[in-house]
């Protein structure tokens, strides 16, 4: 993928540091840079996730370089994924890609991993673009919990990534690291294939 959009919803230009795009350039790569300021009351009352879906609503209505573009892949701030070239590389961009939030195939959390996924433009702008207004941390009804049900109502089908993302960095509302070691990494990599392969994921 070419493009990258950057978001901000605290009202700083980051398009101020020329640095950024310079290296954009280098690694052939065009930058967009989009900044607003959110709506901090529900941000406050209703947790993080209303705060991304808000930044996600932002980038569909004016975003440049996502005006011509099929498909999307949104990628949380504060962390990096270390696969991402091979995950990029097996996506279809004419499907949504998303992942449940656990291993056991017999337990349905309800949840999608939105720190990461793949989705058209056309199932995000008609059935995710407002799921966010319903996010309730109080309520323990987080954007994960909204997605899954916003793509259930819409009769989204979608699949998970063949290969597992490998997450390095931290939650910027918990502070909880994504980062695991190499042998949780390499069980929760060999559980995510057998389910692949059994077709249960």
């Amino acid at each position: 993928m070419k493009d990258v959009i950057v978001c901000d919803n605290s009202g700083y230009d980051y398009s101020r540091h020329p640095e950024l795009m310079q290296l954009a350039n280098e690694q052939g790569k065009r930058l967009e840079i989009l900044y607003f300021s959110g709506d901090k009351l529900n941000m406050e009352v209703k947790g993080k996730g209303y705060g991304e879906g808000e930044i996600l609503e932002y980038v569909q209505k004016n975003s440049r370089l996502l005006h011509d573009a099929q498909s999307f892949c949104k990628v949380t701030g504060r962390i990096r994924i270390l696969n991402i070239d091979k995950l990029l590389k097996e996506i279809n961009p004419a499907y949504p890609y998303f992942q449940k939030m656990n291993f056991n195939p017999f337990v349905n959390q309800k949840k999608v991993d939105t720190r990461f996924y793949h989705c058209t433009k056309d199932v995000f702008n008609r059935n995710l673009l407002y799921a966010y207004k319903a996010v309730d941390d109080k309520a323990i009804y987080y954007l994960e919990n909204a997605y899954y049900d916003y793509l259930k109502q819409g009769g989204v089908v979608y699949k998970s990534f063949w290969h597992l993302p490998r997450f390095v960095g931290v939650s910027g509302s918990t502070g909880e690291s994504y980062t695991v070691g190499k042998a949780r990494w390499w069980k929760e990599k060999i559980l995510h294939a057998i389910l692949k392969v059994s077709g249960l994921r």
